[in-house]
Formats: structure tokens, C-alpha cells, sequence
């Protein structure tokens, strides 16, 4: 019986460091301030509405494997903006009803984005980042550090003049972010 005792003894404390030892990785954790660029040219025919969409993914910042193992965020008003470039070099061209939505959200229409504004136009060529604005891509960020990590943006207008991929007319949408996320050592 004693030696039934003792073995019993033995195989618990076996099992008992097994279990007590871990294979699992240890996570460090990172912190970074990123900005990130995303543009998407605009086109269209004189007086026929167009509509384009642009995605947002967070592996686009900080990467596929860091992407995976994001925790938290946080956008940060300064340095994140919207800018219409390009429509000064197309001769009086207006994009009117210019209009934008994140996702199935409400739509936005920011009015007349034009080279030359008046008064609640949205000027074309300037870097847009008024608080209409910033609260307007705050969603944005949201969906792209959320658990399906992608954001839509749909962008509708109707120009007064045609639009060419050569005119080089484009919408940079510009979100400056506080990433955290972890990184595993075995």
C-alpha cells in the first residue's frame, strides 16, 4: 500500500508541474502615435452624380501580425483631416452635393467643394480639419480598430466639369491614431 502511496504521490506532483508550467507566450506591449494616408482619386462626368468608396483597414498601419494582436485606440484631433486636392487646376469645376458616408451611417453632405469658397463651401486644396470634420471620421477609426478591423467611406458629388483620372483630383483622408497592441515571446 505504501508503494502504491508514494506512486500516487509522485505521478500528482508530475501533473502538478506539467500543469503549472505554460507554453503560453508571454505579451509585451506596444504603443505607437501613426498618421496614415488614404486616397482615392476622383472622376466623373459634368452634371452626372458619381459614386466612389474607399476602405480603411488597420493592418494598412500597423501591419498584418500587429493588426492581429491590436488591444486599443484612440484618434487624435490634431492631424487628421480630410483635403480635396487638385480641383485648382481644373478651371471653375464645382463638386456639388459632395457627400460622404462611413459604412450605413447617415450621409454628410459637406455642400460645395470648391477651389474658391464661400462662406460654408468646403474649400478644395486646404487641409479640412474643423471639428465637423474630425467628429465626421472619428466612426471611421472606430470601425477599423473594431473586431472586423475595416471601415467603408462612400464619396458622392456631381462635378459641373469632367473629371479625369488624369486631372489627378483626389481625396486624402488623413486619421492620426494612438495604437496598442501586443507582440509574443516563447
Amino acid at each position: 500500500m505504501k508503494t502504491l502511496s508514494k506512486f500516487l504521490a509522485l505521478a500528482f506532483i508530475a501533473v502538478f508541474s506539467f500543469s503549472c508550467g505554460s507554453d503560453d507566450p508571454t505579451p509585451t506591449a506596444h504603443s505607437d502615435q501613426k498618421s496614415k494616408t488614404w486616397t482615392l482619386p476622383l472622376k466623373g462626368y459634368a452634371n452626372d452624380k458619381a459614386t466612389l468608396e474607399l476602405t480603411f483597414a488597420l493592418k494598412d498601419v500597423l501591419g498584418d501580425v500587429d493588426a492581429k494582436n491590436f488591444t486599443s485606440g484612440t484618434v487624435q484631433n490634431s492631424g487628421t483631416y480630410i483635403e480635396v486636392t487638385g480641383l485648382k487646376n481644373k478651371a471653375n469645376v464645382v463638386l456639388n452635393d459632395f457627400t460622404l458616408q462611413v459604412g450605413n451611417s447617415t450621409p454628410v453632405n459637406f455642400g460645395k467643394c470648391t477651389a474658391t469658397p464661400t462662406g460654408a463651401d468646403f474649400g478644395s486644396d486646404v487641409q479640412q480639419s474643423d471639428d465637423k470634420v474630425v467628429n465626421f471620421l472619428k466612426p471611421i477609426f472606430t470601425a477599423y480598430t473594431s473586431k472586423g478591423q475595416t471601415a467603408t467611406l462612400a464619396v458622392s458629388f456631381t462635378p459641373t466639369g469632367d473629371i479625369t483620372p488624369t486631372d489627378n483630383v483626389k481625396l486624402n483622408v488623413v486619421i492620426n491614431g494612438k495604437y496598442n497592441w501586443n507582440t509574443y515571446d516563447k
